[in-house]
């Protein structure tokens, strides 16, 4: 797609934090309530790696 860009990689992770904000008590439809389970249980088990 790039053939002038070359990929670097990295040997060590990068820490990162991140936050998720959203209006408490409003409706939030079927995918958000997946994509914010999805990013709590991926981020909790991040913890104990």
């Amino acid at each position: 797609m790039f053939p002038e860009l070359t990929g670097i990689p990295l040997s060590a992770e990068i820490p990162t934090r991140i936050g998720l904000v959203w209006k408490k008590g409003k409706y939030q439809n079927k995918g958000m309530r997946e994509f914010l389970a999805f990013c709590r249980s991926y981020y909790s088990s991040a913890k104990s790696r």
